[in-house]
């Protein structure tokens, strides 16, 4: 099984993303390179660009279930990279890969939808998603739904929801990389399959998956989520091209 919890941090977009978003330092000690996302043009009211500290308590409780469907309407802005609704959530895009030589990612919004596209090699990994620019502690949604489309190329297919006491300082997480791998341990949910519509996955769908263990303590901390990609079955994933769509909450 893949570590996650080594992923090495890349630079996309407007700034390192969990890969440390707008400037941050990513987990190596440096920053990454990129340029501006592309793919569709955004509304003319787009989020602020903020890199706040992550607060959560008491932290936030989105008043809109819709994290973002990549669209004018659901506040896709091309322009700063940024997704959500001032007002509302909002954040930023990332990707990052394995150590592996081989294993490349990019991603970019296009025709309403966030598109992942790259090869993983054997045994490595690969992933992207959007970053928090607020942390969600909240008893009013039980989960997520979205919708994953495209082709895995053999990869092995994972829902990741970023905490902040797992993710690094360098992050504006709660976690030291100092502290010998312990930083990562995200909740998750393996093997996700690709083209079946909507996908609703619960906070109690992820406990004992990762740090924090219990529903409750998933639900009081989320700073981001990520969907990774892993070359588990003895050969390479090459060509995938997955896209992400209509994220949001799940009302209780």
């Amino acid at each position: 099984m893949i570590n996650e919890a080594r992923m090495r941090m890349v630079m996309v977009g407007n700034g390192a993303a969990l890969v440390a978003l707008m400037g941050l330092t990513a987990c190596g000690g440096s920053k990454g390179s990129g340029g501006q996302d592309g793919g569709d043009g955004g509304n003319g009211n787009c989020p602020p660009q903020t890199a706040p500290a992550l607060m959560c308590t008491p932290g936030v409780s989105p008043a809109n279930p819709l994290i973002t469907d990549f669209t004018d309407g659901g506040g896709w802005c091309a322009s700063s990279g940024k997704w959500g609704t001032t007002g509302n959530l909002v954040g930023s895009l990332f990707s990052y890969k394995g150590p592996m030589t081989g294993t490349m990612i990019s991603h970019a919004v296009t025709s309403g939808a966030l598109h992942l596209k790259g090869d993983v090699m054997v045994a490595d990994y690969a992933g992207g998603g959007m970053a928090f620019d607020a942390c969600v502690n909240t008893q009013t949604y039980s989960g997520l739904q979205f919708v994953l489309s495209g082709n895995a190329a053999g990869c092995n297919v994972q829902v990741q929801v970023q905490t902040y006491s797992q993710q690094v300082t360098q992050n504006r997480g709660g976690c030291s990389s100092e502290d010998g791998g312990t930083c990562f341990q995200f909740p998750k949910l393996s093997f996700l399959p690709l083209d079946a519509g909507t996908t609703s996955v619960l906070w109690t769908d992820l406990e004992s998956t990762g740090m924090p263990a219990t529903a409750a303590g998933i639900a009081a901390e989320i700073v981001g989520v990520q969907f990774q990609l892993q070359a588990e079955s003895g050969a390479a994933c090459m060509g995938f091209d997955v896209s992400v769509d209509d994220l949001r909450f799940i009302p209780r």
